[in-house]
């Protein structure tokens, strides 16, 4: 069967002495959840703006907190610069038609927008025969670099190019040498499936110049709430690995300050306001890679959050496993953020998934924990957070956490005891990466250094979100 790409799933810095106009309690706050702790101090009256005080860093070394793990902290402290840390609630906003149109007007004007075809030219087949037959016998192919040959894993996944191939084979012998093009509507169809909810959708191929190729689609709930909404685009290729690198990048001649200003002067074409950069890393675009992924060229990647009462969203990647969608026991609804790739030709790459509207201000400035209470409950949790791992990877002998930004902004919840209902509220993040060592190489694991070392780079990643107010411990992905 031929393999078909269908992209299916809805989605979704401060240096100087830190100081924001937040009062800094006289009397420290017990630390720790309790029952109506976080409640009583949203419907308080509002704190008059003073100063709040953190340090521009912290720097420690965690160790006894179990036999493998070791905390390793040099951070920079980054707090809002802003006289108020809020507390509102929010709901879903619908993308309508007319969002739509500036979407699409901004994304690729007046390009024909082709719908997705039913089937292949015979040129395009071979060229997909010769790009399996590359990745199977280029020992320098993600195939051969990624997976080791001779074990199961390998023998698994040749086995399976082997069948595509074949399946192309098949379909050559019947493919016509053209294939008429159909303009795809740019207004939303309502689409049935079978066995999930109806939802609306645009979706379709534009024809841009001196563009390989490129894909946009925007999808929403047949019917509010619109939990589950999200717009992509992508110029080329969709973009394969994160790196936090953002400095000579392949392929790349602007600057990371001039990309930010065609990012943001993107967004205000769009007529999107109130968004900041939470987040600058680098992407890989795949389809271009000479040898390996790592040759191919790059862009920078810029990720926005909203800003909120004068307080930015916090970004935070968010990933949501089988396991961990199980334990949902209210909507579905991840954090928004907008994601703009730039290279030297301008904008390659466009996401916007979770939107928002503020319904209710519950307090204009809410009173949270001194940060050295914070600290407090960062060493007493961090290790429950990070042991974790040793329950799905027991070949892993010792596990380094390095906490680099730490960052004080907002967050959505769940409203306590109100499924449905969610809230931003003031959160500590600790952003990093771990390095974890292995006796050795570990069947189909990762490609491992030359001290068994692997290091997890997760864009974005928090180790540790911490309620601002009441110092309980948030899993963003679920809410609460």
């Amino acid at each position: 069967m031929l393999k078909k790409i269908k992209n299916s799933t809805i989605i979704f810095f401060l240096c100087a002495f830190l100081v924001a106009c937040q009062p800094t309690p006289e009397k420290a706050a017990v630390i720790g959840k309790g029952d109506n702790e976080m409640n009583d101090k949203i419907y308080h009256t509002a704190s008059p703006g003073r100063t709040y005080d953190a340090p521009v860093n912290w720097k420690e070394t965690l160790d006894g907190l179990s036999d493998k793990l070791k905390i390793e902290l040099d951070a920079k402290i980054e707090v809002p610069d802003a006289c108020n840390l809020p507390v509102v609630q929010i709901e879903p906003i619908e993308i309508t038609q007319e969002v739509a149109d500036r979407l699409i007007d901004g994304l690729i004007g007046s390009a024909p927008f082709i719908a997705q075809r039913t089937g292949y030219t015979k040129s395009e087949i071979l060229e997909n025969i010769a790009a399996i037959q590359k990745d199977i016998s280029d020992p320098n192919s993600d195939f051969n670099q990624v997976l080791e040959k001779g074990t199961e894993e390998y023998e698994q996944a040749l086995a399976e190019l082997q069948a595509e191939l074949k399946a192309w084979k098949e379909a050559l012998k019947t493919a016509p040498d053209e294939i008429e093009p159909k303009e795809a509507s740019r207004t939303f169809e309502k689409i049935s499936e079978e066995g999930i909810e109806d939802y609306w959708l645009i979706e379709g191929y534009p024809k841009l110049e001196n563009t390989k190729s490129a894909y946009l689609k925007i999808v929403k709930p047949a019917s509010a709430p619109f939990y589950l909404e999200s717009v992509t685009f992508f110029k080329n290729q969709p973009f394969t690995i994160f790196s936090a690198n953002t400095e000579k990048l392949n392929g790349v001649t602007i600057s990371i300050d001039e990309a930010k200003s065609v990012a943001e002067d993107f967004l205000e074409k769009l007529g999107m306001k109130d968004m900041q950069v939470s987040l600058a890393c680098s992407t890989y675009q795949k389809a271009f890679a000479k040898k390996t992924v790592f040759d191919a060229p790059q862009c920078y990647v810029f990720f926005f959050t909203r800003n909120v009462e004068g307080v930015p969203i916090v970004f935070q990647e968010s990933r949501l496993d089988a396991e961990a969608i199980a334990k949902q026991y209210a909507p579905l609804w991840g954090q928004e953020s907008i994601r703009v790739c730039v290279d030297d030709s301008g904008i390659v790459g466009f996401n916007w998934g979770c939107p928002f509207t503020v319904t209710k201000v519950l307090n204009t400035n809410v009173e949270i924990l001194p940060f050295n209470d914070i600290k407090e409950i960062f060493k007493k949790d961090i290790a429950m957070k990070c042991d974790v791992i040793y329950e799905t990877d027991p070949g892993i002998i010792q596990r380094k956490i390095h906490i680099n930004r730490i960052v004080l902004g907002l967050t959505k919840v769940m409203k306590k005891d109100s499924p449905g209902q969610f809230l931003l509220i003031p959160t500590w993040s600790f952003f990093g990466y771990e390095v974890d060592k292995y006796n050795g190489h570990q069947p189909g694991g990762y490609k491992l250094d030359e001290n068994n070392e692997h290091i997890q780079d997760a864009i974005g990643r928090s180790f540790l979100t911490i309620n601002a107010i009441d110092g309980s411990v948030i899993d963003p992905t679920l809410g609460y």
